[in-house]
């Protein structure tokens, strides 16, 4: 039984998608007078105003006759686009064409709306374990720090037997990464600076 709650997600989601339908229709709408057009044209004056597009024979031909000539090459010699015009407004109108399709299937809107408002429901939760993953990475950072100065004051490691020595203290994890990460989880809010320093500081 739909909630109001999902009822509006699933209103604000139709909207967005209704709103893309519009853009792209739009920008189809544009493609299709233009080819029509230049169709036009053509059947009237008889001429279609492109090159007809090279094979690869005839292009490497032209490359290599410019190359011994170095740059005294006519114009003439200049290659053709490998696509006329009117073939990129017809694959963009084809690839329109595909959108369009998908953005009007009832299943994309269901879908979207359930995306929707799971992210409602489970925002908090991710936020959290967000916070608690950069926290813990900064945390394992200190920790490592601690034990890489403790045991840097011994005076010879080979000569004692402590557990993990090893293992504990050695860089595992990158400074770099541990930066970037700090950086992208202060700019979304998901840790304050003051929460970055108290992890930093473990004993």
């Amino acid at each position: 039984m739909p909630t109001k709650h999902t009822e509006t997600i699933h209103a604000l989601t139709l909207a967005e998608i209704n709103r893309q339908i519009g853009v792209h229709s739009a920008r189809r709408q544009q493609i299709v007078e233009e080819r029509a057009a230049a169709y036009a044209s053509a059947l009237k004056t008889g001429v279609t105003g492109e090159s007809p597009a090279a094979d690869a024979d005839e292009r490497a031909a032209r490359e290599h006759s410019k190359n011994v000539l170095n740059g005294s090459a006519p114009l003439s010699l200049s290659l053709p686009p490998e696509l006329s015009h009117d073939k990129v407004l017809y694959r963009e109108q084809r690839g329109l064409d595909i959108v369009l399709r998908v953005l009007t299937s009832k299943e994309l809107v269901a879908r979207a709306a359930e995306a929707v408002a799971w992210a409602e429901d489970n925002g908090d939760r991710w936020r959290a374990l967000c916070r608690e993953v950069t926290l813990t990475v900064i945390k394992l950072s200190a920790l490592e720090n601690s034990a890489r100065e403790l045991i840097g004051r011994c005076g010879d490691v080979f000569a004692i037997q402590l557990p993990m020595t090893n293992v504990v203290g050695s860089e595992l994890i990158s400074e770099t990464q541990i930066r970037e990460l700090i950086k992208i989880a202060l700019s979304e809010g998901i840790v304050t600076a003051n929460e970055v320093r108290k992890a930093k500081n473990v004993e």
